[in-house]
């Protein structure tokens, strides 16, 4: 068995002289062989992107810590009613100047030490930090141009004074803020933010904390949720994206309805037709399921009245709106 074998392999055919236009070198092993040894490996690679920046490499911004008695973070400590707990000497901006001038970023002390040690010792950091405040174009004097971001929140609520705060205690009242985009605060308005109400209209302009505390009520949250909330001068607004309230919406009330901008009343009357004929649908979709018999029926007597109310929703605009 084993002396055939050997024979085969002895019989075996030698690949030479090698194909046209190959060139063998015995003292070259393949793993020699490298970019600038053979020349039509490297012709045939594309041309390397130039990188961006400095000594050929993409360009980041510098981490820059800035000082507790800056100006802008005075500002915002005066505004918010900082606690003295709070530490005032982790701020950071990503700029060479080291100013603020659309984020304010927030470390521990450890990134902080890392970060200031490392500076300009030829270490690359991408990132660092959490967004704690973003500039806010603001309509009067006096208040204050930074905006607590939601990544920030949970770090500084606790820390923010009784003046900025706002509580929450019922399901109906977030809905609403989550539905409604700038809802009103002037004039009378402000009794349709319900238990809130009072409190934004007379709470200043500027940035708020939104404070959802746990309740026994039926009506009320098992867990605390804290949120963004902007007091402008005529209304008031969740500083949430659309995509963020409609999954808020999805979790918390199992709804997927569409949402109303009150700054355009012509959308919001749209939505409010809209809201209605998704009820209706959802209605046939009832009466499919349940087959045939008074439920049918049932089913069918509601999809007709809220075909009714679609058409008189453009009329009934406000008071739909309630409904949201």
């Amino acid at each position: 068995g084993a002396e055939p074998e050997a024979l085969k392999l002895d019989d075996r055919q030698v690949h030479f002289p090698p194909p046209p236009g190959a060139e063998l070198d015995a003292t070259i092993r393949p793993g020699d062989l490298r970019p600038e040894t053979t020349p039509a490996a490297t012709t045939s690679l594309p041309a390397p992107v130039k990188a961006k920046g400095r000594n050929q490499q993409q360009f980041e911004e510098p981490f820059k810590y800035i000082s507790g008695d800056h100006p802008e973070v005075q500002s915002i400590e005066e505004f918010y009613k900082l606690s003295q707990r709070f530490p005032r000497d982790r701020f950071m901006v990503r700029n060479a100047l080291g100013e603020p001038a659309k984020t304010i970023y927030y470390t521990s002390a450890l990134i902080r030490d890392i970060l200031v040690e490392n500076e300009g010792k030829g270490i690359k950091f991408i990132h660092g930090g959490v967004r704690m405040f973003m500039k806010q174009d603001v309509q009067g004097e006096g208040v204050c141009r930074w905006r607590i971001q939601s990544e920030g929140m949970p770090i500084l609520e606790g820390y923010v004074g009784e003046g900025r705060v706002v509580r929450l205690y019922k399901r109906a009242t977030l809905r609403k803020l989550l539905v409604e985009m700038f809802p009103k605060v002037t004039g009378d308005c402000w009794k349709e933010l319900g238990e809130i109400g009072e409190r934004v209209r007379d709470i200043g302009m500027g940035c708020c904390v939104l404070r959802i505390e746990p309740s026994d009520e039926e009506d009320g949250f098992k867990e605390r949720v804290v949120l963004p909330l902007w007091r402008s001068l005529h209304s008031l607004n969740l500083m949430l994206a659309k995509e963020d309230r409609t999954a808020m919406l999805l979790r918390i009330f199992n709804e997927n309805v569409p949402l109303v901008n009150n700054h355009h009343p012509a959308q919001k009357a749209a939505a409010v037709v809209d809201a209605a004929v998704a009820e209706a649908e959802v209605a046939e979709a009832e009466t499919a399921a349940n087959g045939e018999g008074s439920g049918e029926a049932a089913a069918v007597e509601k999809s007709e009245d809220v075909e009714m109310d679609a058409a008189e929703a453009p009329i009934e605009a406000e008071a739909s709106s309630e409904q949201l």
